[in-house]
């Protein structure tokens, strides 16, 4: 396997084979214990536990201890896997639990997985989980939580509206002056929704009118400002206009304002 790290070295070339036994090398294997900690009065995944096994026929033990991670961008495993090399047989094996207790574990059996509890004197075997086999979750319908209420933020102080400009039929630059109820509505004549939403707003001229709101219709198309013609065809698409509503070409200024907006 090939495997780029971005520190050095820059490229690696990793093989994992078993080492082929030769009619001279021993073909026994060594052997292996691997142990799971349970605690009881500490920590229940016993981080920071010491273990030391003694073979038998030697006084030296073999240390581990149980860490929560030792690896960079890595976690390390909770159960300690011991290799005991030719070793056939332990004498026993002393745990120092994190709350400083001892506990000593004899009679214990190579090359299986074990579990050792806080003050339990034997190793319980360990077993894999069985996957459950067709298991079925119930049907059920997808409920949303009901809305306790609807809660608004209101700012502390009126935002200030951009200023907008824009060129009316006669050619005339405007500005959309905000110191009344004022309604902006940017459209185009190639916007489908915007021609429905005209039509709608033609409907309720009265209501607008009778509520004191002054309507501004501001064509985001692109028409030559300096002619009273080409503008006043642009804004021939537009419904009949009432008194308190005025209609004209936006200026490069307001397009960028609703380039700013759109986004």
């Amino acid at each position: 396997m090939w495997q780029s790290n971005r520190t050095s070295p820059r490229l690696r070339f990793l093989r994992n084979d078993e080492r082929q036994l030769t009619r001279d090398e021993p073909t026994g294997r060594n052997n292996w214990i691997s142990l799971k900690l349970v605690g009881r009065n500490c920590n229940a995944d016993a981080i920071g536990a010491r273990i030391s096994l003694y073979p038998v026929g030697t006084d030296k033990p073999i240390v581990r201890t149980l860490r929560a991670g030792d690896g960079y961008l890595a976690q390390s495993s909770k159960r300690l896997h011991i290799g005991l090399g030719p070793n056939t047989q332990l004498s026993h094996l002393i745990v120092r639990w994190p709350d400083g207790t001892q506990q000593t574990v004899s009679d214990i059996s190579l090359n299986r997985q074990l579990e050792i509890v806080q003050d339990q004197t034997n190793a319980l075997a360990w077993q894999r989980p069985q996957r459950a086999q067709d298991a079925e979750l119930p049907e059920r319908p997808n409920q949303s939580e009901p809305i306790a209420a609807l809660r608004r933020i209101v700012p502390h102080r009126r935002l200030p509206i951009p200023q907008l400009e824009f060129v009316d039929g006669d050619a005339q630059t405007q500005t959309v002056r905000t110191f009344s109820p004022c309604a902006v509505f940017l459209w185009a004549s190639w916007c489908g929704p915007c021609l429905t939403e005209l039509a709608e707003l033609a409907k309720h001229q009265q209501s607008l009118e009778e509520q004191g709101i002054r309507v501004v219709l501001i064509s985001l198309d692109e028409v030559e400002t300096n002619s009273t013609t080409a503008i006043r065809e642009a804004l021939q698409v537009l419904p009949k206009l009432s008194q308190s509503q005025v209609a004209g070409i936006a200026t490069d200024s307001t397009k960028s304002v609703a380039d700013l907006i759109f986004r």
